[in-house]
C-alpha cells in the first residue's frame, strides 16, 4: 500500500502565527526528487519511496533529506516508510559513515498511532547507525498529533547528544502536557547541548508549537523557568533593530542571554485551546522527575501518563471517515505473534529474504500460524531486528538461530 498522492507534489513552506499565512511555494517532479548521489547497485533495489529521498555526500558527513510534506500519508504508511529510509541509510550511505537527517512529513494526516511509531524508528536508527545519525531538522506541521508523540520525541531529544536544530510542530493537537515534555528534555539535556554552537555563537532550538492545543502559555513557560528545570527561551521577536532571530541566530545572545530555545509564536494557539484546564506545574513536575532519574529506554516500559484527548482535542479533530479512493485499502500495522513450531510438520512457513526481513510466501494449514498470512514480514524475531540486513545468508543465520516454537514474532502487514 502507498499513499495516495503520486506524481507532481505542491511543496509550501510552514505557515506563519496566522492560521492563512504561507510563505513562497514551489514544485517538486518526479525527476526532481529522485535521490541524487546513490551508489549505482542500490538502483536495483529502488522503490516508490526513493522519490521522496535524497543523499548529498560530503567530505566528513552523508546528508539525507526526506520530502514528504503533502503527499497524503496516513499511519498505515509510516511502517514503510522507515524500513525504506533503513534501507536507504544502509546501502546509500553505509552503516560507519556519519550522517545527518532532515525530515520532513509535514502537512499529512499523521495521529499519535503514525507519530509515535516514526520516533521509536528515529530512536532505533540512531542506535543502529554505527557512524552516527543526528536528526538535525524535524517537520510534522498541520498534521493530527498530540501528546503520546510528544513525549517519544521529548526521549529522542534527550537520547540525542546532538542538538536539534528545527522542530516544527504547529497547527496540530498538542496539549499542555505534550509541550512540557519536549520543553524539559530541551532544557535538562544530558549533555547540555542546548544552545548549540554554531559558527555565529550559541543558537538555541528552532521550535514551532503556535495553533495547537496548548493551554494557558505563561504558566507553563513560568513553571518551566523555576529550579530544577530552569528553562531559558526566547520568543524570537520580530520588528527589532538588527537581525531578527532564525533558526540560524538568536538577538538575545547579542544581550548577554544564553536561550536554550526559540518559541517563534507560541502564544497564538487554537481556540479549542482556550477549553483546556492548566496543568503546567503537574506536568513540569512529572518530566522533571524523569529527566532526573533518566529517562527510560521505551516510553511503552515508563507508562508515560499521557492524558486522553480532551473534548476540545475531539472538536478540532478531522474527520476519521474518508472516501474509498483516499482511504488506503491495506494497512500496515506492527503485531506480535508467537511462533508455532512442531516436531515432526515444523512450522509450515515458506519464507524468503528481503531488505525488510524474512517475507511469508506460503503458509500450510499445519502447525497453522495464528495472526499470520501470505505477504506479511517478519521484522524481528525473538527481539532481535531483521530489516535492514542486505546480507541475504546473514539474515537467514540470524533468523534461524532464534527460530524455535514458542518465539515472539514482530510482523508487518
Amino acid at each position: 500500500m502507498f499513499p495516495s498522492g503520486e506524481g507532481t507534489k505542491a511543496i509550501s513552506e510552514e505557515p506563519g502565527c496566522g492560521d492563512s499565512a504561507a510563505g513562497p511555494s514551489r514544485t517538486l517532479t518526479e525527476e526532481s526528487t529522485m535521490p541524487k548521489h546513490v551508489d549505482p547497485q542500490v538502483a536495483s533495489r529502488a522503490s516508490w519511496w526513493d522519490r521522496w529521498f535524497s543523499v548529498q555526500h560530503e567530505r566528513a558527513v552523508s546528508i539525507v533529506k526526506t520530502r514528504c510534506r503533502g503527499s497524503g500519508l496516513r499511519d498505515a504508511d509510516v511502517l514503510q516508510l522507515c524500513l525504506a529510509l533503513g534501507g536507504l541509510l544502509l546501502h546509500a550511505v553505509g552503516h560507519e559513515r556519519p550522517a545527518v537527517l532532515d525530515l520532513d512529513i509535514s502537512e499529512n494526516h499523521l495521529t499519535d498511532k503514525g507519530g509515535v511509531l516514526l520516533m521509536r524508528k528515529l530512536l532505533e536508527f540512531a542506535v543502529w547507525h554505527g557512524g552516527g545519525l543526528r536528526l538535525r531538522v524535524l517537520k510534522l506541521f498541520k498534521n493530527q498529533l498530540s501528546d503520546a508523540t510528544l513525549e517519544h520525541l521529548a526521549q529522542l531529544v534527550t537520547k540525542q547528544p546532538e542538538a536539534i536544530e528545527e522542530i516544527h510542530l504547529s497547527h496540530n493537537l498538542i496539549t499542555q502536557h505534550g509541550a512540557a515534555a519536549l520543553l524539559v528534555a530541551i532544557a535538562c539535556h544530558p549533555f547540555r547541548n542546548y544552545p548549540q554552537s554554531t559558527s555565529l555563537g550559541p543558537c538555541p532550538c528552532w521550535v514551532r508549537m503556535e495553533r495547537n492545543l496548548i493551554v494557558d502559555v505563561n504558566g507553563l513557560l513560568h513553571s518551566a523557568e523555576q529550579p530544577p528545570i530552569q528553562l531559558s527561551w526566547c520568543s524570537a521577536p520580530r520588528g527589532k533593530k538588527g537581525s531578527n532571530c532564525s533558526s540560524y541566530y538568536c538577538s538575545a545572545v547579542a544581550e548577554g542571554k544564553l536561550p536554550q530555545v526559540h518559541l517563534f509564536c507560541f502564544q497564538e494557539q487554537s481556540e479549542g485551546a482556550e477549553r483546556g484546564q492548566s496543568k503546567a506545574q503537574e506536568s513540569i513536575r512529572f518530566f522533571g522527575n524523569l529527566a532526573t532519574q533518566g529517562w527510560p529506554s521505551s516510553a511503552e516500559d515508563a507508562a508515560l501518563s499521557t492524558p486522553k484527548p480532551t473534548a476540545a482535542a475531539e472538536a478540532v479533530a478531522r474527520p476519521d471517515k474518508t472516501s474509498d479512493e483516499e482511504y488506503p485499502k491495506k494497512e500496515a500495522n506492527l503485531r506480535t505473534v508467537i511462533l508455532k513450531v512442531d516436531e515432526e510438520k515444523g512450522a509450515g512457513l515458506e519464507l524468503e529474504p528481503s531488505l525488510y526481513g524474512m517475507v511469508v510466501t506460503g503458509l500450510e494449514e499445519e502447525p497453522g500460524q495464528p495472526g499470520m498470512k501470505v505477504g506479511d514480514v517478519i521484522t524481528r524475531i525473538d527481539g532481535v531486528l531483521l530489516w535492514g540486513i542486505a546480507d541475504e545468508d546473514v539474515l537467514e543465520t540470524e533468523f534461524g538461530g532464534h527460530f524455535r516454537d514458542g518465539v515472539h514474532l514482530e510482523v508487518a502487514c
